[in-house]
């Protein structure tokens, strides 16, 4: 009975682990109308890191950036997509913006997928 309890403890204490290492996560499936544009920031912390998954029905523009003073730096420089994914790490504490635009004439439905975690 004392080895189950030991195996029980060491099992929770591997969930509890596991679990404060996921800072957030955030999935949608949303409809962006022509022109317009929709982000998704996250605070992220230095030894950070941010997966992100989307696909849209039509070619949106995506980056991902963040703001330092009155300069915009790209982790994930600007580009043309129907679907991407990554995964990047977080060495500048700052507000990372996912970001995507829609140049169509029709309105597109985008879905994505982004999980935050410690390295």
């Amino acid at each position: 009975m004392t080895r189950n309890i030991k195996i029980i403890a060491a099992l929770a204490i591997a969930v509890i682990t596991c679990s404060s290492q996921t800072q957030a996560s955030d999935e949608k499936s949303l409809n962006l109308r022509p022109g317009k544009v929709h982000e998704s920031c996250h605070k992220l912390d230095a030894g950070s890191k941010i997966n992100y998954s989307f696909q849209v029905s039509s070619e949106t523009l995506f980056n991902l950036h963040y703001h330092m003073d009155k300069e915009i730096k790209y982790p994930v420089a600007e580009q043309q997509a129907l679907k991407d994914s990554g995964t990047v790490y977080i060495n500048t504490t700052q507000t990372y913006c996912l970001m995507w635009t829609n140049p169509q004439q029709h309105t597109v439905t985008l879905r994505y997928s982004i999980e935050t975690a410690k390295r």
